[in-house]
């Protein structure tokens, strides 16, 4: 019949929708809807319709059917489509805008804003809403904003960019700048709301103000350049042509500016041509380098040349910034910022293009810069031929001071080798209790000889280690008082041979325990007091000690001969005595020299006051630090070994000269003696024979080395310095053999510099022991490496100690023996007789404690005298 189902025309994708609705309607019983939907043409169009629909129905309330009207609405819907997608364009470009977006109503009124509200006022936007902008302005700008905004708008519909200060959510005010449209009501022209676009220019304004001090800056500067001494040329870079030049700089070359203004850089130097020219600017225009500096010759007018420094700088001038349709220039920074780095005439921006590229260069005259260097040169010159000059000598020097040393250290070894002997000897005969009183005093003599002459071989080291600051400081804790009592009972006996009076006073109360090279420091107090008594015959010897605020001052008095006044420094000079030759004696004349040194190298300084025929005074003061809580286990009384025990072991092992010991013997410890001189042997062996070890004896390391490979010792005692085989390559064979290794090894030698020391340790030796040989420090080294005690004489009783008494059952009361101590403390032999005699001569029962007395200080036991009268005073 040439009808179509309706629902066959709608569109498949609105089919289902509009049945679906249809069906709800009906259900519902309404009576009619609307609908919009799409058809399909007969020609295949797709078109949008409203359809307006009744339902019918009878009396049943049955629907009987459906009467409609279906309008055409394609083109709205298109109209739709194109404003929907127009806003989604807007709504993302507000969105995404690093700018505010914002609408308005006509009052300011907040209607939109857009998220940048977040990021520039710290609003959301939704908090901006029904807000009138007015209320973020800063104060002093709302009346001047409003109308201002006010009569832009009236005046056209599109706004041009105002600046002002809006208040952030933080309170905070920044520099807002906002463009702002007019939206008009289509049918009665009425403004409907305003849309404005803001950002923050707050940077920009701090910009512009900086660059309005610059401004300011760039008419002062221009000012400065005029008045500057140095000379300031600024030029082009395509042709070099001279545009700006200061009054420096015509002063330098003798033009007039008008002159000048005329020429190129090239014609005031005649140096440059324009490729050198471009080849040495070319850093500066391609970036590398941001200045150049140049030495080079301006040529004045009259011809003559110019000695110059000058420094190039590229400036890069801008194009003239765009004009807005006001005629008003937009801020540009690189304009200023480049008047400013190139202080250039502002004319020149009138040029347009890419902007124009300069050069300044600021020349300064070194003429007399020039001559200076000139002398300068020749005086360094002069000096480099000094210091070759000083050089060799310094060369020449180093050998002499090398061949010093070299024979220092041969003559060292030369003279303790036999002195080596003669101590060994003197301390092993010692020890023979049989020898008579007048035998006794021949060693010693002979001892104390040997001692002297060590001193003085000594001495002379000493002043070669100083010379080549080489002696070092060895601080130990020790017994301050002891040690000062030790020095003066020593020299006690030196000056009563000479019968003067060796006076020892203690000006305030001594530390018990200090730290100090102890060494050092009695090397000091007896060169002095040896001088003393030396060069005096009669009177006496004051030695003053005062300790205070961690420092001490020693002072050596005495009334003997004194020292020339033009002669004071002299005594200080290595190798030097002064005086008259009568008065010169015995010694080296290196005792002041070397003391004078140590003490400096302690800290202080050795001073001297001396009238002649009168006396001298020489005092020194060095800090001395007090040690708290320290255990003296060094000086206890000497008692003689002969023998040892091993330890663990029942059986002891005594000396016997009539008896020798077998080789093999298990009992004994072996020791190996190697040493090329024979009485160096033969003292260490007879040493070590009457202590009761088992000795063997070789001249040479590789005799040594055979012997110590079929024999084992248990120790070895090596000199360093033998034919064959050394002791340096002795003891490295000894360490590198398997079965010799850990046999501990004494170096001894006569060589006692530091180097051979150390190349001693480091070539494997245990220790190392200086020749002449001291028993004591050598046998206090064997327990280190042998599990052994020793065993001491009972009866053996030192030279110089005295016998024991028994105390006096009647003695001086309290007060007579604080008095009587107070005078031992000063030294003072004799008072100390005088007072013990009157005190005999008051009461005849202290005659037995007189005599003690008197007998102990004429032997200068000062200690011994000390324990005697302590109980009286206690008690």
């Amino acid at each position: 019949n040439g009808r179509v189902p309706f629902v066959s025309i709608i569109h498949p994708d609105d089919l289902s929708r509009v049945v679906q609705e249809v069906t709800q309607y009906s259900q519902a019983g309404m009576t009619d809807f609307i609908q919009e939907y799409r058809i399909i043409t007969k020609t295949g169009e797709v078109c949008w319709v409203d359809d307006r629909t009744w339902i019918r129905r009878n009396q049943e309330s049955t629907i009987t059917h459906y009467q409609g009207i279906v309008v055409d609405i394609t083109k709205r819907k298109q109209a739709e489509e194109s404003v929907r997608e127009s806003k989604e364009r807007y709504q993302l470009l507000a969105e995404h805008a690093t700018d505010m977006i914002s609408r308005h109503t006509p009052d300011g009124v907040f209607l939109y804003a857009s998220p940048a509200s977040r990021t520039l006022l710290g609003y959301e936007p939704d908090e901006l809403i029904g807000h009138s902008a007015y209320e973020f302005f800063h104060p002093l700008y709302l009346k001047e904003l409003t109308v201002k905004a006010r009569s832009t708008f009236l005046a056209s519909q599109i706004g041009y960019p105002i600046g002002y200060r809006i208040r952030k959510k933080s309170g905070e005010y920044i520099w807002f700048e906002t463009t702002s449209q007019v939206v008009y009501h289509p049918l009665s022209g009425d403004m409907q709301e305003i849309v404005a676009i803001s950002r923050d220019v707050t940077e920009r304004k701090k910009t512009e103000a900086q660059l309005e001090i610059t401004n300011i800056e760039l008419k002062k500067f221009k000012k400065t350049l005029d008045m500057a001494l140095d000379c300031v040329f600024m030029f082009e870079a395509k042709k070099f042509k001279l545009f700006y030049v200061n009054q420096g700089a015509i002063n330098q070359v003798g033009y007039i500016q008008e002159e000048l203004l005329q020429m190129t850089l090239l014609d005031i130097n005649p140096s440059l041509t324009e490729t050198n020219a471009r080849q040495f600017l070319a850093p500066l225009l391609d970036g590398s380098q941001p200045s150049l500096m140049l030495e080079t010759m301006h040529q004045h007018k009259n011809t003559t040349l110019i000695p110059v420094e000058a420094f190039f700088q590229h400036i890069h001038i801008p194009p003239p910034p765009p004009f807005s349709k006001e005629n008003t220039p937009f801020p540009s920074v690189q304009t200023d910022t480049a008047l400013k780095n190139g202080n250039v005439d502002t004319n020149r921006l009138e040029k347009g293009g890419k902007g124009e590229f300069f050069f300044v260069a600021i020349v300064r005259d070194i003429t007399e810069r020039k001559r200076t260097e000139a002398k300068l040169q020749l005086a360094k010159n002069t000096a480099e031929e000094a210091k070759n000059a000083a050089e060799e000598a310094k060369k020449a020097a180093e050998i002499a001071n090398q061949a010093k040393s070299a024979f220092l250290a041969n003559m060292s070894h030369e003279l303790r080798t036999p002195l080596n002997g003669i101590l060994g000897y003197t301390q092993i005969l010692n020890r023979d209790r049989n020898l008579t009183e007048k035998q006794k005093e021949g060693i010693q003599i002979i001892h104390r000889s040997g001692e002297h002459l060590l001193t003085l071989i000594n001495d002379i080291l000493d002043l070669s280690k100083i010379e080549a600051d080489k002696l070092e400081m060895t601080p130990i804790d020790f017994r301050l008082p002891d040690f000062l009592q030790n020095i003066v009972d020593l020299m006690k006996m030196r000056a009563a041979q000479k019968n003067i009076e060796l006076v020892y006073e203690i000006l305030y109360l001594l530390p018990t325990t200090v730290r100090t090279d102890e060494k050092r420091l009695r090397q000091i107090l007896l060169n002095l007091l040896s001088n003393a008594v030396k060069f005096t015959d009669t009177g006496s010897v004051t030695l003053k000690v005062i300790y205070y605020n961690g420092k001490i001052r020693f002072e050596v008095e005495d009334t003997g001969y004194g020292i020339p006044t033009d002669q004071i420094e002299a005594v200080f000079l290595p190798f030097q005595q002064v005086g008259y030759q009568s008065q010169q004696q015995e010694g080296t004349g290196l005792g002041l020299a070397i003391s004078r040194r140590l003490v400096k190298m302690m800290g202080g300084e050795l001073h001297v006051e001396s009238l002649l025929d009168v006396g001298s005074i020489f005092w020194f003061e060095i800090p001395l630090r007090e040690v708290q809580g320290f255990v003296d286990l060094e000086h206890s009384q000497p008692v003689a070994i002969v023998g040892y025990r091993k330890t663990g072991e029942r059986e002891t092992i005594q000396g016997d000269n009539e008896k020798e010991k077998g080789e093999n013997d298990n009992s004994q410890f072996t020791i190996l003696v190697v040493d090329d001189k024979w009485q160096n042997r033969n003292f260490l062996v007879n040493l070590l024979k009457d202590i009761g070890f088992n000795v063997l004896e070789a001249s040479d390391g590789k005799q040594a080395l055979n012997l110590a490979t079929n024999q084992l010792p248990d120790i070895i005692i090596t000199d360093l310095v033998m034919p064959v085989m050394d002791g340096f390559e002795f003891t490295r064979e000894i360490r590198q053999s398997v079965h010799l290794k850990d046999i501990a090894v004494i170096a001894a030698s006569a060589n006692v510099f530091e180097h051979q020391q150390r190349k001693s340790l480091e070539a494997g030796c245990n220790e190392f022991v200086a020749k002449p040989i001291n028993t004591e420090n050598l046998l206090e080294l064997l327990p280190k490496y042998l599990p052994l005690e020793w065993i001491y004489d009972s009866i053996d009783t030192p030279l110089t100690s005295f016998p024991q008494w028994e105390t006096p059952s009647i003695g001086p009361s309290s007060e007579q023996a604080a008095a009587l101590f107070k005078l031992i403390m000063s030294g003072n032999i004799k008072k100390i007789i005088e007072n013990v005699t009157q005190l005999e001569q008051q009461n005849a029962k202290l005659s037995p404690f007189a005599k003690i007395v008197i007998k102990l200080a004429n032997s200068f036991e000062m200690p011994k005298l000390k324990e005697l009268i302590k109980p009286y005073i206690i008690g």
